[in-house]
């Protein structure tokens, strides 16, 4: 896995931190994602309404921070729910950023629900669907036939029981 700059900093309108890049990773046999967790959430916890309707809870400059944050990383980790009720491209805006370099988009979505006119099909970021091998065969193939239609889109089929080692399944689609 390709790391990135030993520091990097995240400005907010709260704090300001530095997020220490993981380059080293000679304490491991080897190379291993550095995750980093973002949300927005409104004062009491909240990411969304009950109704899950979507709720504007950043500024145009948060905006901006995480599309920053987008640019230094090899991939976006969502689930198929984010994918459902927000259908997200998960790309880097240009205004945001001087070279954005899309990260690949990966969805985990183990009952093969992604619907074909997902926006994480559409535009030049790559995009790996992971799903349960154990999934019906109808719905293997389906999404076998979504995929071969799909420009830059992978599956990647996993069983449960396995140890899922995400730099085994990662590494080939990184440039």
């Amino acid at each position: 896995l390709k790391m990135f700059n030993p520091y990097m900093e995240v400005e907010s309108y709260f704090t300001k931190l530095q997020f220490p890049i993981m380059n080293d990773c000679s304490k491991f046999n080897r190379p291993v994602p550095y995750v980093i967790i973002n949300c927005a959430m409104s004062i009491d916890g909240k990411i969304a309404l009950p109704s899950k309707k979507p709720i504007k809870l950043s500024s145009l400059e948060d905006f901006k921070r995480v599309h920053e944050l987008r640019n230094y990383c090899d991939g976006i980790l969502v689930g198929i729910n984010t994918i459902l009720i927000d259908d997200p491209k998960l790309t880097i805006k240009p205004e945001f950023v001087i070279k954005p370099r899309n990260p690949i988009r990966i969805v985990l979505d183990t009952n093969g629900r992604i619907p074909k006119t997902a926006q994480v099909f559409y535009g030049d970021a790559r995009t790996i669907i992971v799903i349960d091998k154990k999934l019906r065969a109808d719905y293997r193939e389906r999404l076998r036939q979504l995929i071969r239609n799909k420009k830059r889109a992978y599956l990647y089929e996993y069983s449960i029981s396995d140890k899922l080692e995400i730099t085994d399944w990662l590494e080939p689609y990184l440039i």
